[in-house]
């Protein structure tokens, strides 16, 4: 049986009337033309579905082998070390594999990660903001947890001159207040609504649940979309003024 909706069968039809087309057929006319351009937070939105379904699809098949074959990997690996596409291919593997571990820290708390993330040479030292948000924003596909991110955006940070001792740069009111800059411009608002523009930014992550880092996350938010959305200025709408 067809799932798609189905107009009713005319009444008429066995006083000799002919049913139209689109009724034997079993499609609406209005459910044809219903069908419009997908909005970019939607195709997101499907994307780190995708991302996250072959991530669980694969989870674990690395460890899974027959009894002897660890011994055939390891003589074959040592065997095309002087191959750079093996070489190459090493490196992704192995460096995907931190980054695994850095989410899971990351979830737990997250100066841990970051702090695996710099003594492993995958974030620069010193961190500087551009690279954290680069992190946030593209790792969930390695298992990094929306909640955490959308803590860490949320926070305001410590001030350096009141702490006891210095902490982590990326503990500090500014180095927050930067990431969080960098974070939300690194959206395609250009040309998007600003209600699209929402929806795609709170795909990326989950708004944490005190209201002031709601309050600094909106914030942060708004500021970016309002110079580059369809309803600013610089859009075609021109609906925001410019102050």
């Amino acid at each position: 049986e067809s799932f798609l909706p189905s107009l009713p069968r005319s009444r008429s039809g066995s006083s000799g009337q002919q049913t139209p087309t689109s009724q034997k057929s079993g499609f609406s006319p209005t459910f044809i033309t219903r069908h419009r351009p997908v909005p970019d937070h939607l195709k997101e939105l499907c994307f780190e579905a995708l991302l996250g379904s072959l991530r669980r699809l694969f989870h674990g098949v690395e460890s899974l082998s027959l009894p002897g074959e660890e011994k055939k990997e390891d003589a074959q690996e040592s065997t095309e070390t002087t191959s750079p596409a093996s070489k190459g291919l090493r490196e992704a593997k192995n460096h995907k594999r931190l980054l695994h571990h850095a989410a899971r820290l990351f979830n737990e708390k997250s100066k841990k990660g970051f702090q695996y993330l710099v003594d492993h040479g995958i974030l620069p030292n010193p961190v500087t903001p551009h690279s954290v948000a680069a992190f946030l924003r593209t790792s969930l596909v390695v298992g990094l947890d929306k909640a955490a991110v959308g803590q860490y955006l949320g926070e305001i940070g410590k001030d350096a001159a009141k702490a006891e001792k210095p902490p982590p740069v990326w503990e500090l009111d500014w180095f927050h207040k930067e990431v969080l800059t960098m974070y939300c411009s690194s959206f395609g608002f250009e040309n998007q609504s600003l209600l699209d523009s929402l929806r795609m930014f709170l795909a990326a992550f989950r708004l944490p649940g005190e209201a002031q880092m709601i309050d600094r996350i909106l914030q942060g938010f708004s500021e970016s979309v309002g110079r580059v959305c369809e309803e600013s200025m610089n859009g075609s709408l021109k609906l925001f003024s410019s102050d």
